[in-house]
């Protein structure tokens, strides 16, 4: 390498230091990606179904959804929280919890903020995320806890809920002090989803299983004062998705009859447009222009996943009832222009999966699928993660050292990626270009001389 081409890498980390962090395809670190619940992950994603490992049975809830953040994967057992090495299924640590209330196979998901993992059960938790070290606890003053839903981290706050308790609340993040808190009319069961550029967080509610009346309300995430709330018939029972200008919700029928999915105005929850799905509670996917969702309930409706317009609501494609893909439970994920969905079980009042689909974004068509898995996935690192009968599965093929945004091609964004691993004083498999065992400003360098063309040939290594 010749003394220009050193100085202008030299240059280019220093600059890459102090630029702000682009997006990246590395982490899920939230229920459905992120806090406003897109489902959506620029990360490439599997396209033969191959198996990158299966986790031991630790008893990962089989309805529930992981968190990935940082080489590691968060799960939710019941009466513990588990931490997995991201690229091997490995233990690296548990701990116990009180599980959330039991209703109906209840689940909720970890969340993931600045080196902490966070955790809505029966009380809400913050615990170290590499060590899984107790930081701070919340138990509702009502003694009540979350239920099908989880903990949404924003700025500094956690919003959480107490399901029969009827509040959401607001958290200090660091202390897990009581900032706020909001009572619903009705049973307050979602995922909060919050929406920084205009400081509002949305979330639902409903009368009751086997009642009849939802809200959805809008909510200021500073003061916690009501801006609007929308009413249905029948019931709110998932999470909001927070896409552009527009939110979508999905409905629940306890009845005879179909539920919707609504996309309401989220400047004063007025309806664009509400299009009918089987019953779900499912919450729904953006990407490519769609709006993805899934619903039904075995022995009662049919099981079928969606793609509409989210423009004008246009119904693009379903899939066969036949097939029984998806359900109330089940929250569909998008990623390189494929639909990940699951197939569901349901046999002495035990429910869980036993299938993972890979659907065609634009046709519904089925691309592979594999006879495991299928809770919610999650998607990150080229990989696709998800939940069945207590264990974790993980799909991904090969996988370029070095692309650390998973765009496919190793780019100076990555050694800005390195760098900040780095700092935080963490280890990437991928980032890890000399395999010394540690990331350091070195292997940032290293990136940039693949960037070069100094180094005619980039690594692989295969998950």
């Amino acid at each position: 390498m010749n003394r220009k081409t050193l100085i202008i890498i030299l240059l280019t980390v220093v600059t890459l230091a102090i630029t702000p962090p682009p997006a990246s395809a590395s982490n899920w670190t939230q229920f459905h990606c992120d806090i406003g619940h897109v489902g959506y992950s620029t990360s490439s994603a599997s396209n033969t179904g191959d198996i990158a490992w299966i986790s031991n049975n630790i008893g990962a809830h089989r309805a529930s959804s992981v968190t990935i953040a940082d080489g590691r994967i968060f799960v939710y057992c019941d009466d513990y929280l588990v931490s997995l090495d991201e690229y091997t299924g490995e233990i690296l640590w548990n701990v116990s919890i009180n599980k959330t209330p039991d209703v109906c196979g209840s689940w909720v998901t970890p969340a993931y903020n600045n080196g902490y993992v966070f955790l809505s059960a029966n009380e809400t938790y913050c615990f170290n995320a590499t060590n899984g070290s107790l930081v701070w606890m919340f138990e509702p003053p009502t003694g009540k806890g979350a239920v099908d839903g989880g903990c949404t981290i924003s700025s500094g706050m956690v919003v959480t809920s107490d399901w029969d308790g009827c509040h959401y609340y607001c958290l200090d993040e660091e202390t897990g002090e009581e900032l706020w808190n909001f009572t619903v009319d009705g049973i307050a069961q979602s995922t909060p989803a919050v929406s920084v550029a205009d400081d509002r967080v949305f979330f639902c509610s409903y009368v009751g299983i086997c009642m009849d009346g939802g809200v959805a309300y809008c909510v200021n995430m500073t003061t916690g004062d009501e801006i609007w709330n929308f009413t249905t018939n029948n019931s709110f029972c998932g999470s909001v998705t927070i896409g552009d200008g527009v939110v979508y919700l999905p409905e629940y029928n306890f009845f005879n009859g179909a539920g919707a999915l609504y996309a309401l105005y989220s400047e004063n929850g007025t309806v664009k447009w509400n299009k009918p799905v089987e019953r779900t509670d499912s919450t729904p996917a953006i990407a490519y222009g769609n709006v993805y969702v899934c619903g039904g309930c075995i022995g009662s409706s049919d099981l079928m996943t969606y793609c509409f317009n989210a423009t004008n609501g246009d119904l693009l494609w379903n899939t066969s009832a036949s097939d029984e893909l998806g359900n109330w439970k089940c929250s569909v994920t998008v990623a390189d222009e494929k639909v990940f969905v699951g197939k569901p079980y349901y046999k002495w009042g035990v429910m869980d999966y036993v299938g993972t689909y890979a659907l065609d974004a634009f046709t519904g068509n089925i691309i592979w699928s594999y006879p495991e898995g299928g809770s919610s996935p999650a998607i990150a690192d080229g990989m696709v993660f998800t939940v069945g009968s207590g264990k974790v599965y993980a799909f991904g093929g090969e996988r370029v050292m070095g692309d650390l945004n998973n765009d496919g091609e190793v780019t100076t964004t990555d050694a800005f990626f390195a760098l900040q691993i780095a700092v935080r004083g963490e280890w990437k498999e991928k980032a890890d270009m000399n395999r010394d065992g540690e990331v350091t400003s070195l292997d940032a360098l290293i990136i940039l001389q693949v960037v070069a063309g100094s180094n005619g040939t980039v690594p692989f290594f295969s998950a």
